[in-house]
């Protein structure tokens, strides 16, 4: 090979020793020193974000929160089971957002809301379990709505627990949550810890100013009027609600019906009478779903209430109001919620009936 060949090739070919890296000056001390100093920058940077995110987290439950539907039927159950003397509720209502809306506890005496949007049957049931094991609130009734959608499996495949966990997490140890839903115990701890993750939409899109929900004995009611929306839109809301619960959905889920019967066992076993309630839906919201070839209202209820029969020696009434508001849509605020006026009506109806049911049980008890 040439002189001028070799001086063509790298160092390291021509048996030069190769240049060392700027950064490794073969000092132990110096590296260890510039180790330290990217841990330190490392657990800055950990730090603000660490505090970044308390911070909007706590924006997030001092400004929206607390201001929640949830937040604030929570606390009022929670003054309950505060009192120095135990509360006896004659009727406690439980379901989903049928109930949280059409049910006013100021009718009926002695009653407390405890419906919770996009509640399926097995989060009323640990609800229900948890607040027996507490023992600070004593039940003689519970009124279980009991609708068409009620065990579809669409609430369940949204796992809309997670958006709600500071809510859950008082009635449902996370072991429960983790073991039930197949979730990591970590995940569960950090979303409780942290509900704005996942919700921060929530934080930046709602106003500033929005007052908080008004929330009585656990009822919230939207004053909304569906008889204002016209027909076409009227029906274009209906059809969008009912394929929320049956495009990609069972109607009626194993596990849906399951946790039905675990709540029914356990009302039985603590001796608490039960009422199985069916709520009113516009004239708009049925023939929608007449014309879906969904299970027919019918045997949606044989299937339910045999399977029920099967499974619990348990002793229950039921209250049909399916159809007592079809020519009121002035009673909606939209197809298959009630409004102010709407639950105000329906409950002194239901009132009523339970009271025809009691005066019934007493004359029949020897």
């Amino acid at each position: 090979m040439t002189e001028s060949s070799q001086n063509s090739l790298p160092g390291y070919a021509r048996g030069e020793r190769c240049q060392e890296h700027p950064y490794d000056t073969g000092d132990p001390a110096g590296s260890a020193a510039r180790r330290r100093s990217v841990l330190l920058d490392m657990m800055i940077v950990l730090g603000l974000s660490v505090a970044l995110v308390t911070c909007v987290n706590g924006l997030y439950v001092s400004r929206y929160l607390s201001r929640h539907v949830k937040s604030q039927q929570l606390d009022q159950f929670l003054r309950l089971e505060a009192s120095e003397k135990p509360e006896e509720l004659a009727y406690l209502f439980l379901g989903d957002s049928h109930t949280l809306s059409g049910i006013d506890p100021e009718v009926i005496h002695g009653s407390f809301n405890f419906g919770s949007a996009g509640e399926t049957t097995e989060l009323t049931y640990f609800k229900l379990r948890g607040i027996l094991a507490s023992g600070k609130v004593r039940i003689r009734r519970i009124v279980l709505q009991m609708d068409q959608h009620s065990l579809s499996s669409s609430a369940v495949d949204q796992r809309s627990y997670l958006e709600d966990l500071r809510y859950y997490t008082h009635f449902v140890p996370v072991s429960v949550l983790r073991d039930n839903y197949n979730e990591s115990s970590l995940l569960l701890r950090i979303r409780r810890l942290f509900p704005v993750i996942g919700n921060g939409d929530k934080l930046f899109l709602s106003p500033w100013n929005a007052p908080a929900a008004k929330v009585v004995r656990g009822w919230s009611t939207d004053e909304s009027r569906f008889s204002s929306k016209g027909v076409d839109a009227g029906t274009r809301i209906a059809e969008r609600t009912i394929d929320a619960w049956t495009k990609g959905h069972k109607q009626i889920s194993e596990q849906g019906l399951r946790y039905v019967i675990e709540l029914l066992t356990l009302a039985r076993d603590h001796g608490i009478e039960v009422v199985i309630l069916r709520f009113p839906v516009s004239k708009t919201y049925k023939d929608v779903l007449g014309r879906k070839g969904l299970m027919s209202r019918d045997r949606f209820y044989d299937h339910v209430l045999s399977a029920i029969r099967e499974k619990v020696s348990l002793s229950y009434e039921q209250i049909d109001f399916y159809d007592v508001f079809e020519g009121h849509p002035e009673y909606f605020a939209d197809s298959n919620h009630l409004n102010g006026e709407g639950a105000m009506v329906f409950s002194q109806m239901v009132s009523d009936r339970l009271r025809r049911l009691h005066d019934q049980r007493s004359t029949e008890t020897p």
